[in-house]
């Protein structure tokens, strides 16, 4: 179980629906914790996922490629955890992530995830090219500030900077090395979340993703930028949660 509490913290096997939570570039698991009580019941159980590189696992080095970090996700996870239904959330690099997760987890033969729930980030042939990972400090503390999800009093604290700028530069290198090689069309119902005044990720991207499952897909669109899970989490959390009630009788 200790490999598993590293990457999943408070995770217990019980039976319930899991949620993965794949959190969005420089973001700890906690990133997730307003979510708790938000219309997820006691059927379905938050799995925010710990990444090396910060909180708990700060010491830990960053990965800067999303299939290598996947890859070892699943092996210290093991096969047991996918043995029960659970389903997958990511928003902007977490989504990524966890799309590369569903593909894995398909090629390994493993249970599939009921649904794939994406946020704020563009399917792979609609990426724009732009790269994050190679601007100065300046620049990039810029871009955090444009986009919001960062605050200005972190942002403005030069020593805590320099200890989270590292990760943040390596969470960009993997959102930056996005290969628009054909995968699978996926058999996965895909639920996709997007903030109508997203500069980084627009609706109309969001909707591409489409194409990518023969299992059912959605779109829900909210006002507000890139990080607009922020001021809708209750409503995101709702939907989730209205998605999985199918599913083992989720009240």
């Amino acid at each position: 179980m200790g490999a598993v509490q590293k990457w999943l913290p408070g995770y217990q096997p019980n039976g319930r629906i899991n949620l993965l939570l794949f959190p969005f570039a420089g973001a700890q698991a906690n990133a997730f914790s307003a979510w708790r009580g938000h219309g997820l019941k006691q059927k379905i159980q938050m799995c925010p996922v710990a990444l090396p590189g910060r909180g708990a696992r700060f010491c830990e080095p960053a990965y800067d490629s999303i299939p290598l970090l996947v890859r070892d996700f699943l092996a210290e996870i093991g096969t047991a955890f996918f043995r029960e239904p659970y389903a997958v959330f990511g928003h902007s690099l977490g989504a990524a992530v966890a799309y590369e997760l569903t593909h894995q987890i398909g090629a390994r033969g493993y249970r599939k995830p009921l649904t794939l729930f994406l946020s704020g980030r563009a399917s792979p042939e609609k990426i724009r090219t732009r790269s994050f990972s190679h601007l100065s400090d300046e620049e990039l503390k810029e871009e955090l500030r444009a986009m919001g999800g960062t605050g200005s009093e972190i942002l403005e604290n030069h020593d805590l900077m320099a200890l989270l700028l590292p990760t943040m530069r390596a969470d960009f290198k993997m959102a930056d090395d996005i290969s628009v090689e054909t995968k699978p069309v996926l058999d996965v119902p895909i639920h996709c979340f997007s903030g109508m005044q997203d500069e980084y990720c627009s609706p109309d991207y969001m909707e591409a993703w489409e194409a990518h499952t023969v299992g059912g897909f959605q779109l829900t669109a909210y006002s507000g930028g890139h990080f607009f899970i922020n001021q809708h989490f209750p409503d995101i959390v709702s939907c989730i949660a209205g998605d999985l009630r199918q599913f083992a009788c989720v009240t």
